[in-house]
């Protein structure tokens, strides 16, 4: 026993994020190229992780993990399966999650038609509750590749569906919870989509709203992408408003993944060009969108402060509040396709970076930001391709206290204080930190070592409201671990920094 709680303690706290919690999630029976991490969400103190190529239930019927946070440590709660499993389904082919309900697609049911499983907590089990199939989907149509639930409502995606006369378009189905049954709604096909749109291949959905991604339709750039937003009056749904990225020209693949919160929804780019010139750059980015009445607009295009090209950015996304996480799978500090996902935080047209993140123990060709999701207090990133429990049996990995704590409201003012990761990090001699005021303070920025011993004061005064950065230099310091602690008059905040010459 006490073995085990070191091998924990070690998973968890090993090369962390600076000022975070890292705890690495492995699948309980493992097995080789089930690909646990592909598709993860989380929502308070519960974490689902698809893993479509599981076995237990039958050849490559596949499986979800569902893990609780207890105290401070997530443990492996539960693993659910279809209630009619055959070989070959892939179910977990994506997951959401939202309160004590849980929907699963499973892509290749019924000739690839496609279903999806919900899930809800009933007396401490996760029981499945309902199974949603397309009325009219096509063969092959691979509905349940994307799914998305809150309360009562559920969406699915079928981006390889069809209407006649045998024309691919793709679709999207919503239902209704009434009772015990789910009711669908009329599959969903925009006038405007043609063949080979791929709509519905990623979808979303937050209260009122549902958005769903048309990553080879555009009206400008035919494969440049567009998304489709959707409002819920009373028990009707109706298309609100179509968007598309304001530099499309540089878009290949704009929404490839996709998520919604309240009035701000999230948008990946994976195939994004830093040079039009320069096709298939695939640097990758993601945007944010916010409502303006009926309108949604775009706030903000975010890239990584040191991404590359073929870094794929964007590959999947995740929105909470003011906070945006991009997973970038092909990202090679560590290694080829090594992966890093990328947290940044904003409101209105004013989003930064925040961390950039990687795995305690990643390593080649692992693929960590694969599949990302954010929630109130804590993130979730997948590394599919990881080894631990067999080749690509896959990995995830939940991260604490990313997210800075906000103080108490202050009537009629922003709250939100934010200090950001310095960059570059780790560094030689010299970095960046930068931190954001909601009103004018007194700010106390200081460095200290491992030992507690202060080696720099960087701020100490009166600041007014707005961003600022300072710059330190190092030169005279040994190469180490070092602590920068802000502090003001309402919030304190730690981060760690790596000096390496």
């Amino acid at each position: 026993m006490k073995r085990a709680v070191a091998i924990l303690i070690i998973i968890m706290l090993s090369f962390s994020p600076a000022g975070s919690t890292e705890q690495k999630l492995l699948p309980s029976t493992g097995g080789e190229d089930i690909l646990f991490g592909e598709h993860v969400a989380i929502d308070g103190e519960w974490a689902v992780v698809g893993a479509h190529r599981d076995s237990e239930a039958g050849s490559s019927v596949g499986a979800a993990y569902i893990y609780h946070l207890e105290g401070s440590t997530w443990v492996e709660y539960d693993k659910i399966f279809p209630s009619d499993p055959d070989s070959l389904w892939y179910f977990g082919s994506d997951v959401d999650i939202s309160g004590d309900r849980i929907i699963a697609g499973t892509s290749s049911h019924d000739n690839d038609r496609g279903a999806a499983y919900v899930f809800e907590l009933q007396g401490g089990s996760w029981t499945e509750i309902g199974k949603l199939t397309p009325s009219n989907g096509y063969a092959n149509c691979h509905f349940g590749e994307t799914v998305g639930i809150d309360g009562n409502y559920a969406v699915v995606g079928a981006e390889s569906d069809k209407i006649p006369p045998n024309i691919e378009t793709g679709a999207i189905y919503i239902f209704r919870q009434e009772g015990s049954n789910w009711i669908e709604y009329p599959k969903i096909v925009p006038e405007d989509i043609a063949g080979y749109d791929d709509f519905g291949a990623a979808v979303a959905i937050s209260g009122d709203y549902i958005i769903a991604s048309a990553p080879a339709n555009n009206p400008v750039y035919e494969t440049s992408g567009a998304i489709y937003i959707y409002h819920r009056e009373g028990t009707e749904w109706s298309q609100q408003d179509k968007v598309w990225a304001l530099d499309d020209d540089q878009c290949n693949f704009f929404g490839y993944s996709v998520d919604i919160d309240g009035d701000n929804f999230v948008v990946g780019d994976l195939g994004w060009d830093n040079d039009p010139a320069n096709n298939y750059d695939n640097r990758g980015a993601a945007y944010v969108f916010e409502r303006n009445g009926n309108s949604w607009f775009e706030a903000a295009r975010l890239l990584a402060d040191d991404g590359v090209a073929s870094d794929n950015l964007g590959r999947s996304v995740g929105i909470s509040g003011d906070f945006v996480i991009a997973g970038s799978p092909s990202h090679g500090e560590l290694g080829y396709n090594s992966g890093a996902a990328y947290l940044f935080s904003g409101s209105g047209g004013s989003w930064s970076q925040m961390e950039k993140i990687t795995a305690g123990d990643g390593g080649e060709d692992q693929v960590f930001g694969y599949a990302v999701a954010v929630g109130t207090d804590h993130l979730i990133v997948g590394k599919p391709w990881d080894d631990d429990m067999g080749e690509d049996a896959g990995s995830a990995y939940v991260y604490s206290d990313l997210i800075p704590v906000e103080p108490e409201d202050i009537p009629g003012q922003i709250s939100r204080f934010i200090l950001h990761q310095n960059y570059p990090n780790p560094f030689n001699s010299q970095t960046c930190i930068s931190f954001y005021l909601p009103a004018a303070t007194s700010v106390l920025l200081e460095v200290f070592d491992l030992n507690g011993r202060r080696v720099s004061i960087l701020a100490d005064g009166e600041y007014h409201a707005g961003g600022w950065s300072v710059n330190w230099d190092a030169d005279h310091l040994a190469s180490g671990i070092y602590l920068y602690h802000f502090a003001t008059e309402n919030f304190s905040y730690t981060r760690k920094m790596v000096l390496l010459k």
